[in-house]
């Protein structure tokens, strides 16, 4: 499936509970979770942050759905500065065994940055190849979905011509010359 709602993929029903379970909910209760006398989060920003983070995985665009992969970089981003900042405040209140229950729901939503800076040291960057897009495509993992998702087929670039500049010709400078 390259774009669509995930809600009838099997795979989604099957890792989804575990995604928000070890994704979402630290993120949440860490930022919604607040000490006595502590101000609570905006209720927009909160309201924001904590729709797009549930709903972004609902509908796929793209092979591995990237769709979700990007716009959640925000709301996540977010939240972050925002859980970073509460336990900054509280480290200096009280002991640090009060705040080891938020360290270790940080600690669990960490799991998936530290594949992701593990797998980049396990797989390096390649040096470039002398390859056009299309042949580069064909020779990677994602040859299987189609380059539909991320390429658009050249006639669509052709209806779309009289939106672009005009390359310039000696006759259009001409025409152009009295032009203050």
């Amino acid at each position: 499936m390259v774009h669509g709602w995930t809600l009838s993929d099997p795979k989604f029903q099957l890792f989804a509970p575990l995604f928000y379970a070890l994704e979402v909910l630290p993120i949440l209760v860490l930022y919604l979770r607040r000490a006595p006398g502590e101000d609570p989060p905006d209720r927009a920003e909160a309201a924001l942050i904590v729709g797009m983070i549930l709903l972004f995985p609902l509908y796929r665009i793209g092979v591995s759905n990237d769709f979700m992969m990007r716009a959640s970089i925000v709301p996540l981003a977010l939240a972050a500065v925002a859980v970073g900042e509460r336990i900054a405040l509280r480290a200096g209140r009280r002991p640090w065994t009060a705040s080891a229950p938020a360290l270790a729901m940080l600690a669990l939503a960490a799991v998936t940055p530290s594949l992701e800076i593990a797998r980049a040291f396990a797989h390096p960057a390649r040096p470039p190849l002398e390859l056009s897009l299309p042949e580069a495509w064909a020779a990677s993992d994602y040859a299987k979905a189609g380059m539909q998702t991320y390429l658009a087929p050249a006639a669509d670039f052709r209806r779309l011509a009289p939106l672009y500049r005009q390359p310039a010709t000696p006759d259009r400078l001409a025409s152009r010359a009295h032009l203050p």
